[in-house]
């Protein structure tokens, strides 16, 4: 949900609205543009203002009927492997420090050193079993995905890049071609998190009431689920309806002709021990 420097209220005034019927479960933060140590990163529409500032991120509302709607935050999870600065911060000695750091305290010591200078042979003991026992049920898993949080940085799909992505030839660099002049389009990658989030098996119908250029519809149906799209604008619906039926013959394609090479391959290593 988006809003504008002159009313930026607009995205809570729709929440207020959802919020006489049902709960908000969770709320993001869709990220289109981030500066991080003096580098730009993404895409934004700059404004020219005294006043203002660009507006670089949208509301994204997560509402259930009573809020207690099960999820699946690792379908998107991700880990950092190292840190560029801190390195050790994603170590196995790390890991194990922060084990010893939580048992001193369940002892009711300060830390790891002041096990080692108080506690009694007794205590030491206890300590050394019960951090071996947690190392055992929690032992350092540096590829283990761990839920990303609530902000999400997503950049835009170049216009010229869309266009190609949707079969357009010739103009690629309008926004006419790439999104029917849309004037709020998002890149495929947020309606992606949103479904795979929701932990919906496959074969669940996901439904945009907002269809725009039907890039939720486009997903859901690579996620093997089925997609209704509905909208004011017939011109949205048409540009939709292309752009789905385009795509999905494009995903069946790329499909088909991995199956062929697998079966290819299988083949292939049947009739080798002929030759």
């Amino acid at each position: 949900m988006g809003y504008t420097n002159a009313d930026p209220f607009i995205a809570m005034d729709v929440a207020m609205e959802f919020r006489k019927h049902f709960v908000l479960q969770n709320q993001f933060t869709w990220v289109k543009h981030i500066a991080v140590n003096d580098t730009g990163h993404g895409q934004y529409k700059p404004i020219t203002s005294k006043r203002y500032v660009s507006v670089t991120n949208e509301h994204i509302y997560h509402f259930t009927n009573k809020g207690d709607v099960e999820i699946d935050r690792l379908s998107i999870g991700q880990r950092n492997k190292t840190h560029p600065i801190w390195p050790e911060l994603y170590s196995e000695g790390r890991h194990i420090a922060n084990a010893r750091r939580s048992i001193a305290r369940l002892m009711k010591f300060e830390n790891y050193l002041d096990v080692q200078k108080k506690a009694t042979a007794k205590q030491k003991k206890e300590f050394y079993s019960a951090l071996e026992k947690r190392l055992m049920n929690k032992p350092y898993q540096p590829d283990k995905l761990k839920c990303i949080g609530n902000c999400w940085y997503i950049p835009y799909t170049p216009t010229s890049r869309l266009s190609k992505l949707i079969g357009n030839e010739g103009d690629v660099n309008s926004r006419k071609a790439s999104r029917a002049d849309h004037p709020a389009t998002f890149p495929p990658a947020l309606p992606e998190k949103c479904i795979k989030l929701s932990g919906i098996k496959k074969g669940s119908l996901v439904y945009d009431p907002f269809v725009g250029t039907g890039t939720t519809i486009v997903e859901a149906v690579k996620l093997g689920m089925f997609g209704v799209g509905t909208d004011v604008s017939k011109k949205f619906c048409d540009f939709a309806k292309k752009r789905i039926k385009y795509e999905i013959n494009q995903n069946l394609l790329k499909k088909n002709k991995t199956i062929n090479k697998n079966k290819s391959e299988k083949t292939s290593a049947k009739q080798a021990p002929l030759f």
